[in-house]
């Protein structure tokens, strides 16, 4: 999947350590330039663009992790709604009540009338426990909580897994085993929604290599890497994502950008064009 970088040029698909990503503060990001191939070669931009990479594991603890929390919260609020509607109790209801008082107000009573059993009624409150501890982690956005409503929502999360392998999870690109700079290599996920870019001449001191002294001894105004997260950091390319793979990144990538939608032609209209054949009624 990955080759070694080129030495003398950042082009299409290299990857580079101590990028930039708006939501994970303290990480360790990587950069893919996504600047076409023949541009970078003739060096006819003045900026390089590039989407942040991030370990898969510090991803499910931000995009990744929240889609798989806010896919529990949905599928535990429809287990409450199934319920709700065998009882002939409006799902709306929650929208405008708290379950404790649903509880006690309708769900109670109906346990003395033998409309619904204890053990049937301990069951369904398990269900706003759970949404509760799963919204608590997408208000904190601490790792310990998070941790904690990734462990209730493992369905969800196997599920997010699954996907991102598939290459169907839209907006994310998997790349298994991506070398980095002083570790071993690491299942990472490319941000495809996120594009940034560096100058040129900044890409050009990457292919040699900046360390933090160098970097704050000579920085580049307003550039937004790299971004050293501790003394022993450093910004260099680390390899280049091999065809296909970068095709196909690339093809998802502008998939996110290119999708055109057009007003559907009413069938009926077409029957006009079939007059003269005699099918204008069929």
């Amino acid at each position: 999947m990955f080759d070694a970088p080129r030495k003398e040029l950042l082009t299409q698909g290299t990857i580079f350590s101590c990028g930039y990503a708006e939501n994970y503060d303290g990480v360790n990001v990587y950069g893919l330039i996504i600047t076409a191939r023949c541009d970078a070669a003739q060096k006819k931009v003045p900026i390089f663009s590039f989407i942040p990479v991030v370990p898969l594991t510090e991803w499910l603890f931000k995009d990744g992790g929240e889609i798989a929390i806010r896919r529990c919260i949905g599928d535990h609020e429809n287990s409450i709604g199934e319920v709700f509607d065998s009882l002939n109790i409006s799902r709306t209801v929650l929208r405008t009540t708290k379950y404790s008082d649903i509880r006690k107000k309708l769900l109670l009573p109906m346990i003395d009338s033998r409309k619904i059993s204890q053990a049937k009624l301990d069951k369904i409150d398990k269900h706003p426990e759970i949404i509760k501890m799963c919204t608590s982690a997408l208000d904190s956005r601490k790792k310990a909580v998070t941790k904690a409503a990734l462990v209730l929502a493992k369905k969800q999360v196997d599920g997010v897994l699954k996907e991102l392998a598939g290459n169907k999870l839209t907006g994310y690109y998997l790349l298994r085993n991506m070398p980095t700079e002083g570790e071993n290599p690491l299942d990472s996920v490319a941000l495809l929604r996120e594009i940034h870019h560096i100058p040129s001449q900044l890409s050009e001191r990457i292919l040699s290599g900046i360390d933090k002294i160098d970097w704050l001894g000579n920085p580049i105004d307003k550039a937004r890497c790299p971004i050293f997260i501790s003394d022993n950091d450093y910004c260099v390319s680390v390899a280049k994502l091999r065809s296909p793979w970068i095709e196909h990144l690339m093809q998802s990538w502008s998939l996110l950008f290119t999708r055109i939608g057009v007003d559907d032609v009413d069938s009926s209209l077409l029957k006009n064009s079939l007059i003269e054949i005699g099918l204008e009624s069929a």
